[in-house]
């Protein structure tokens, strides 16, 4: 009998153990999705800003900002900026064109300084560590290399005051004096002749390369904006040129010894872009 009485107290406990477990169970679930809730549709106020990143926002902005966030806005874009928050949620066709055109402004004005320091770090890179590449793509096979032949033509495009833009071509040029070919046609975006006159001095640039067409000096004209597709280039940049054929190649690429043949051959010549042979010809002096 108490062997049987034991028995029962047994399965009773267990069962009220297992019931009490039960009940436990979802509470918990319930107050961890609770939480989950709370952190995904957090509010987010506008004192929580620093509004002096937004300054063409106004007060009343601010004001519709706190009020979208009260809404499922606070579930659907947690996390996004306000000038976006207020254009999704905007109330006319006036007043999103009015955020659209206020975020196009302040992400100009980040591109802008963000494509600045890229240059920077470009002519840092080159003036440290010349043709030293932290992947070498020829290395890991990657990247094919293709030496120039006969019908090529290197274009460099630059300005006058570019300390990697002179560097580059003084390292070109021995390539190209030990070589029959390619050619090497630099292009200014400078509009002043005494400008580049100085300039070709300074970099001492071969006058018979020059005579022989080898080597030409040209103006610009807004023939890079056409190839990149954009009015703000950053210099330097180099195209191999095959006929009317411009392929972007990287600066490294141009100071490999093994691209430039040492065969003989009849050196490669050109002209001046744009008719400017003879006027370029007394920039040497």
């Amino acid at each position: 009998m108490r062997q049987v009485l034991s028995i029962v107290l047994t399965v009773a406990a267990f069962a009220a153990t297992a019931a009490g477990a039960q009940q436990v169970e979802p509470d918990a679930l319930r107050r961890s999705q609770a939480q989950q809730s709370q952190q995904v549709g957090t509010v987010i106020h506008s004192s929580q800003i620093d509004r002096s990143q937004w300054a063409s926002l106004t007060e009343a902005d601010w004001e519709r900002y706190d009020d979208i966030m009260k809404g499922p806005r606070r579930f659907w874009s947690p996390g996004v900026d306000p000038l976006t928050v207020l254009g999704a949620e905007a109330r006319s066709d006036a007043e999103r064109m009015r955020y659209a055109e206020m975020l196009v402004e302040q992400e100009r004005d980040r591109a802008e300084k963000e494509l600045a320091f890229t240059r920077a770090y470009g002519d840092a890179w080159i003036r440290m560590y010349g043709d030293e590449k932290l992947l070498d793509p020829v290395r890991l096979g990657i990247e094919q290399v293709i030496p120039f032949d006969m019908t090529d033509r290197i274009a460099i495009f630059m300005d006058t005051t570019c300390v990697a833009c002179t560097n580059i071509i003084q390292q070109v040029l021995p390539h190209l004096q030990r070589a029959p070919w390619p050619g090497l046609d630099i292009y200014f975006a400078d509009k002043e002749e005494e400008r580049i006159q100085n300039w070709t001095a300074a970099a001492g640039i071969p006058y018979d390369m020059v005579e022989s067409g080898r080597v030409t000096i040209n103006f610009e004209e807004g023939i890079l904006a056409q190839l990149q597709g954009t009015d703000m280039p950053s210099y330097p940049v180099a195209y191999r040129r095959r006929g009317d054929s411009f392929s972007p190649v990287e600066m490294s690429y141009l100071l490999r010894a093994d691209l430039y043949t040492t065969h003989d051959a009849a050196p490669a010549t050109g002209t001046a872009g744009g008719g400017f042979l003879d006027r370029i010809r007394s920039l040497i002096p």
